[in-house]
């Protein structure tokens, strides 16, 4: 389980980042099916979230285990 805080700038975002290497990343809130971002790094607001990723032959892993 992951608890995000705001920030000390006093943004409410905070920046989730994946490893390299993958072909395509997925960002979505949890028991929601909307893709948000297909980035590596992604400015999450207050919520959870699950990240997804694919590899260069296509392989993919299901969403992972929630971000708070």
């Amino acid at each position: 389980q992951w608890v995000v805080f705001i920030n000390s700038d006093g943004s409410s975002t905070v920046n989730l980042e994946l490893p390299e290497g993958y072909i395509e990343y997925g960002w979505k809130k949890v028991n929601t099916s909307t893709i948000l971002s297909s980035e590596r790094v992604f400015a999450a607001g207050p919520g959870e979230y699950e990240a997804t990723v694919t590899e260069k032959f296509g392989c993919s892993r299901s969403f992972s285990s929630p971000f708070k």
